[in-house]
């Protein structure tokens, strides 16, 4: 999805604005096929519409993989009405009418019958995906028809005639030399009477009125948009332009919160599992500990009280000996660190070396009394 020259948006603005019914929602979609097909082109044109009327519309030419031209009409009640598409013939091919395109190459599908009823309704895009555009979808199912479905043939068999274009509404009014060319026709005599109500009438002449009509309405059309250029409020685009930037961006960052949000979910999941794991284990191993209590700290006594009196006593200075000696060797390192002063460093350990050789005088004694051998 690339982005639009702001000049190209605000001139689609200024040509929708004025003539359709929905300009705001119109002009997102056209935009937004713009964007996803960046080598579409857009521009105004008249068009006849079914009922005779010329009508200057958005008109999106393309071409598609396969190298068919198409046009995409957007009609001025668009989304009441739905678009119309033509398949263009070029020079050296000639169209091949299917299920999809009748003999004029006009497009047809299921999606533009249930047109009226799923999108005629709509004033919005509001609380719609860029992605469920109904414009959008629309070039892509015809895309995806002429992909599947070729209209076009580069034989060299002939092509089908088009069918003929429908007269126009307004009745067309007779030039006085027409008139008198009518008149001659009727009056001339015949003289086989059967052979003249046999023949073909003559041809209606073509109707010189309907180009200066259209060029008409082109100049009147051409000076309603200078107008509504010279007066149109530049805000108003300027805003629409940066609330569609908004949008995009928040599209994106939708998306990648989506991700991000589904990357978090499985490496919860993930973390959930190994901490019903490690709970498990930590169940068994507490009822292996209650299990040893049971068994072993009830017999606690038995190890650690000794024979008598004089070997209990034996076991407190023996134990406050090491203790001193785990003391000393700290400090050590304490000072060594320079997180002692030297005062205080030696008198801590003349005191506790003082002590200790008092345990280790009481330690011997006691060990002679008991018989027992320091070595």
């Amino acid at each position: 999805m690339s982005k639009l020259p702001p000049q190209l948006l605000q001139w689609l603005y200024r040509v929708i604005q004025p003539q359709y019914s929905h300009p705001v929602l119109t002009y997102q979609d056209v935009s937004l096929v713009l964007m996803c097909y960046p080598s579409f082109r857009v521009k105004t044109d008249v068009h006849v519409i079914d009922s005779g009327k010329p009508e200057l519309m958005v008109k999106i030419s393309g071409l598609s993989d396969e190298k068919v031209e198409f046009d995409i009409w957007v009609p001025l009640e668009y989304p009441r009405m739905p678009p119309l598409i033509y398949v263009l013939p070029g020079p050296e091919t000639q169209l091949m009418p299917n299920n999809y395109m009748d003999t004029n190459g006009r497009f047809y599908h299921p999606f533009l019958s249930d047109w009226l009823q799923l999108f005629s309704q709509d004033t919005s895009n509001d609380n719609m995906a860029p992605q469920n555009n109904r414009l959008l979808r629309l070039v892509e199912i015809f895309l995806s028809c002429i992909k599947s479905h070729p209209p076009v043939s580069r034989s060299n068999s002939p092509a089908l005639p088009k069918l003929p274009p429908k007269p126009s509404a307004p009745p067309v009014q007779d030039s006085p030399k027409l008139t008198q060319h009518k008149i001659s026709l009727m009056t001339l005599p015949s003289e086989n009477p059967t052979e003249t109500t046999k023949s073909k009438p003559p041809l209606l002449p073509p109707n010189p009125n309907r180009n200066q009509v259209i060029n008409n309405l082109k100049i009147i059309l051409e000076g309603e948009k200078t107008k509504m250029i010279q007066t149109f409020d530049t805000d108003t685009l300027e805003g629409l332009i940066g609330l569609q930037n908004q949008l995009i961006g928040l599209t994106e960052r939708t998306l990648n919160d989506q991700n991000y949000l589904s990357y978090l979910s499985e490496t919860i999941a993930k973390q959930d599992r190994i901490l019903e794991t490690k709970i498990g284990e930590l169940t068994a191993l507490n009822s292996k500990l209650e299990h040893d209590h049971d068994t072993v700290i009830t017999k606690i006594d038995t190890h650690l009280v000794a024979e008598t009196p004089v070997f209990n006593q034996l076991y407190k200075l023996v134990t406050r000996s090491k203790a001193l000696e785990d003391l000393l060797y700290n400090l050590d390192k304490i000072h060594e660190a320079g997180k002692l002063d030297f005062a205080t460093y030696l008198k801590t350990v003349r005191q506790l070396a003082r002590e200790q050789c008092l345990l280790k005088l009481h330690i011997e004694k006691l060990a002679n009394i008991c018989n027992l051998d320091l070595s």
